[in-house]
């Protein structure tokens, strides 16, 4: 007997030894055995622990402590391995061992050195799936006939999962389905168990559905509540529901977000008050909370290309009454050392989904070229087209009077633009997924004697997270002018030109492209073509840093030009880096460029950007 407590008190004290010894020390190699249905990089993305980091992918996502031991990590890492393999299929994987293999460095008396980490996995068969089935349990027998219409198509979502793996996702993804069309179909209180039934012997399971539909439940009474100025009629407008209309889910999330739209509410929200249901009826109350009457903001900022800027807005709700906005709106900068417009916003007109603006305005702009003085007045009507595009038809007729070389303009434009977008990137500041993508066309010749003119302009925008919180983000833009009728000249405030923070970053502000003959002033040009590709990552706490290469130019004449070795207009190259420091209205930004590829070398200039938000 003591010999056996020699041997456990022996085997505890090694135990203790070399766990303390290990903890904290880095990791040199995680290593799998017997996995072969997932492969050895797709088990590591699971773990909190990892290998120790070479310097380029210290750099990218800026720390190493991942790769510090910690057993406690280590378990919690071994569970989700096996949570992973479990919803994937494989019930009966398991972990058999694991060993660590600790290299204490020569000479050391402290335990320092790294350590190999192997991981033994008993993966088992994976069970795949015999027949899925939905059941209905006591339905209305007079809903039978509705109650089968809908699970058909559901049946038939269920059945494509036959013969495949039993994988939590799947099955997870179609219980969702059929939830949401009965919720939607009038069965807000639908429910659904799954049973599985196992059969061991084949490695399958067969797949129960248990429905209960409840109630077909209609609405009764639509209350609201919570508005002081804003008249129920115009909120009662928005609504896609109305009393004796049966239960959807849908109507009631589109009702909430039409009267979100009107821009007049902090807070929208929709309760079914079950409480008060009587048979199958259930009534409804809409609860809002009005915005604040008005509403003032003021900022200021400094950039390498506007210089000081600061600019105030006044808002105010329930301009004459209604869910009217009324704003002013105040700037000045270097680049536009008077901006002035006062807009009136009146929401849901000719629709819950449109917005009509009038806004009269007063701008001067100081460019490199040109200067400009314009007044007129902007018509717009701007509609919500679906979840991430929206849509602005606009008529502006204004008054323009423009200076450059030795010409002084003055002339009018009457035009119409359309501009749709898509916008689906996220977060608002710095997006790290989804795309950006607008079309911008003008058409001006609109009578008043305007310039006569068209432009076109396309843009798109990608974010993607490829490694870690390595960000890859690219963009690409193209526009043409021309020019038509009676009064072809195309306006110098409409032409287009490169370089800039938010540009080809090789270039200063609208330096790259053609020049007035004899000066260092550009001129712009009637096509442009640009890019960038851009990779982001963090670096410490809120800075980040940036490597980019741009390319673009601007030219005139044919837009196929750029494209054609024969002539003198060629895309430039420029590459950089620049630094972020994260604030909560964007980050602020210093990116360094030079241009890159030019054999003829005319261009030595480093062009130094300092600006807030993302170049884009």
């Amino acid at each position: 007997m003591n010999k056996l407590h020699l041997t456990i008190f022996s085997f505890l004290c090694l135990v203790t030894h070399s766990g303390f010894a290990q903890e904290g020390l880095t990791i040199q190699t995680i290593d799998f055995k017997g996995n072969k249905a997932f492969s050895e990089s797709e088990l590591l993305v699971l773990m909190e622990l990892s290998e120790k980091k070479n310097i380029i992918s210290r750099f990218f996502s800026g720390s190493s402590e991942s790769s510090r031991y910690s057993e406690y990590v280590l378990q919690r890492d071994l569970k989700r391995i096996i949570n992973f393999y479990k919803t994937e299929g494989y019930p009966h994987a398991k972990i058999d061992s694991f060993h660590i293999d600790f290299k204490e460095d020569e000479g050391s008396e402290d335990y320092s050195g790294t350590l190999d980490i192997d991981i033994f996995i008993s993966e088992g068969l994976p069970v795949f799936i015999n027949n899925l089935s939905i059941i209905s349990q006591h339905p209305d027998s007079s809903q039978i006939d509705r109650i089968t219409k809908i699970l058909q198509p559901l049946r038939k979502r269920g059945g494509q999962l036959s013969g495949k793996r039993f994988q939590d996702q799947g099955v997870v993804a179609l219980k969702s389905q059929i939830i949401f069309a009965f919720n939607n179909s009038g069965y807000p209180f639908a429910n659904l168990k799954l049973n599985p039934i196992l059969i061991p012997e084949e490695n399958k399971v067969n797949v129960e559905f248990i429905l209960n539909p409840g109630k077909r439940i209609f609405l009764d009474s639509i209350e609201v509540t919570g508005n002081k100025k804003i008249p129920t009629s115009l909120i009662q407008k928005q609504l896609t529901i109305k009393p004796g209309q049966q239960y959807q889910i849908k109507r009631i999330q589109k009702s909430r977000q039409q009267i979100y739209n009107l821009g007049v509410f902090s807070i929208v929200t929709i309760k079914i008050l079950t409480e008060k249901m009587k048979e199958n009826r259930v009534p409804v109350q809409i609860i809002v909370k009005e915005a604040p009457r008005l509403t003032t903001k003021i900022g200021t900022g400094w950039g390498r290309d506007d210089r000081f800027r600061g600019y105030v807005e006044v808002s105010r709700l329930g301009f004459l009454g209604g869910a009217r906005k009324q704003t002013l709106f105040v700037k000045h900068s270097y680049r536009e050392p008077v901006t002035l417009n006062w807009e009136m916003i009146q929401p849901a007109a000719l629709g819950p989904k449109n917005n009509l603006s009038l806004k009269p305005f007063y701008r001067r702009q100081r460019e490199e070229s040109f200067k400009a003085e314009r007044t007129g007045q902007t018509t717009s009507l701007f509609r919500i087209m679906g979840n991430h595009t929206r849509g602005t038809l606009a008529y502006t007729l204004e008054r323009v009077r423009t200076q450059y070389q030795d010409f002084d303009a003055r002339y009018t434009k009457s035009s119409v633009t359309m501009h749709i977008y898509r916008d689906s990137s996220k977060p608002l500041f710095v997006p790290s997924r989804g795309m950006y993508s607008s079309v911008i066309y003008t058409f001006s010749g609109l009578g008043f004697n305007s310039r006569t003119f068209g432009k076109i302009q396309l843009e798109a925008k990608r974010y993607k997270k490829i490694y870690q919180q390595l960000i890859l983000a690219y963009k690409a833009k193209a526009g043409h002018g021309y020019v038509f009728g009676s009064n072809p000249v195309f306006p110098q405030e409409e032409l287009f030109y490169a370089g800039g923070s938010t540009s080809v970053r090789g270039w200063y502000r609208s330096r790259l492209g053609p020049y007035f003959p004899g000066t260092t002033k550009p001129s712009g040009g009637v096509n442009l073509f640009e890019g960038s590709t851009e990779l982001r990552f963090p670096v410490w706490r809120e800075f980040g840093s940036v490597v980019f290469l741009d390319f673009g130019n601007v030219w005139n004449g044919k837009y196929g030009d750029i494209f054609n070795k024969d002539k003198d207009v060629k895309i430039h190259f420029a590459a950089g880096m620049g630094i972020r420091y994260l604030t909560p209205i964007g980050p602020i930004r210093l990116d360094i460029g030079r241009e890159v590829f030019n054999s003829s070398g005319n261009n030595r200039e480093i062009a130094f950007h300092i600006s807030i938000g993302q170049a884009f």
